[in-house]
C-alpha cells in the first residue's frame, strides 16, 4: 500500500508532520514536490485555466495557489497511473490521523476496492447519504448525493487517475469543486465517516492556499458561494452520473 503525500518544499513547518505521518502510516510513503505557486508563470496558468468551461459555472477566479493545487494533485495521480496498477492514496501535508480509526477505514474502504474507485476520507461529516454501500458498528462507506469538498485524504484507482488526469487537462476551478463533476469525470467519489482524518493547517502555520481578502470581496464570496452551491445540487441531482 502506498501513500504519495504533497508536501510544498518552502513549507517548512509541515517537515515535522511529515515525519509523523511517515513513521505512522501503513505503508510506504512517498513525498511529491508539490507546485510552487510563486513559480509559475502566466503562461503556466493560461495553459490549464479557463474561465466558465462548465455548467454550473465557477462564479470565482482562481488564485494561482489554487492553479498549483490542483497541478499538483494532476501530479498525484499521474503517479498512480505510472506505478500503482491498483491505485494509491494521496494526503495533503497538513494531515493528522487518529492511526487505529484510519486503520479501520482502511479495512472497510479496502473490503471491496477496485481499480475504478476514488474513496473520499473527509474531515467533517458534509455529505449526505444517495447509497450506503458498508455499514459498520462505528463507520459507513456511501455513495453521497453531491461530492464534499476537500482533498486532504483520498484513495484513488489507477482508472480514476486516468479519468481524472484526460478530464481535467483544462479546468476552471479548484480541484475538489472539478471533483463534484462527476457528469464531466466519470468517477463517482465514494465516502467513508468518520475517516480517522483531521485537519492541523492552523497549527502548521496557517494554509497554503487560501488567504485574506478584503471585506467586500469576502461579502460578494459569501453571498455567491451558497448560491453556486445550490446550483451544484441542482445539477447532480438531473446530470447522468457513474
Amino acid at each position: 500500500m502506498r501513500f504519495y503525500i504533497i508536501h510544498l518544499q518552502s513549507a517548512k513547518k509541515r517537515q515535522i508532520n511529515i515525519s509523523k505521518l511517515k513513521k505512522n502510516l501503513p505503508g510506504e510513503v512517498v513525498i511529491i514536490d508539490a507546485i510552487d505557486s510563486k513559480k509559475l508563470t502566466k503562461n503556466d496558468i493560461e495553459e490549464s485555466y479557463f474561465k466558465n468551461l462548465y455548467r454550473p459555472f465557477y462564479p470565482f477566479d482562481l488564485s494561482s495557489t489554487e492553479v498549483a493545487c490542483f497541478l499538483s494533485h494532476r501530479k498525484a495521480w499521474m503517479k498512480i497511473l505510472e506505478n500503482d496498477p491498483t491505485g494509491a492514496f494521496i494526503l495533503e501535508d497538513d494531515v493528522d490521523i487518529d492511526i487505529d480509526l484510519f486503520n479501520q477505514s482502511i479495512e472497510i474502504s479496502q473490503a471491496g476496492k477496485k481499480i475504478d474507485d476514488f474513496i473520499r476520507f473527509p474531515i467533517k461529516n458534509r455529505e449526505r447519504v444517495k447509497k450506503l454501500i458498508i455499514k459498520s458498528s462505528k463507520q459507513a462507506l456511501f455513495l453521497p448525493k453531491v461530492t464534499g469538498l476537500g482533498m486532504v485524504c483520498q484513495f484513488v484507482g489507477n482508472t480514476e487517475a486516468k479519468k481524472l488526469l484526460e478530464s481535467s487537462v483544462k479546468f476552471d476551478r479548484p480541484v475538489d469543486n472539478f471533483l463534484q463533476l462527476s457528469w464531466i469525470t466519470k468517477v463517482q467519489p465514494k465516502v467513508i465517516f468518520p475517516s480517522g482524518v483531521s485537519e492541523i493547517s492552523n497549527t502548521l502555520g496557517g494554509t497554503t492556499i487560501h488567504k485574506k481578502l478584503p471585506l467586500l470581496q469576502k461579502i460578494i464570496k459569501e453571498f455567491l458561494r451558497p448560491i453556486f452551491r445550490a446550483k451544484m445540487q441542482f445539477y447532480s441531482f438531473f446530470k447522468k452520473t457513474i
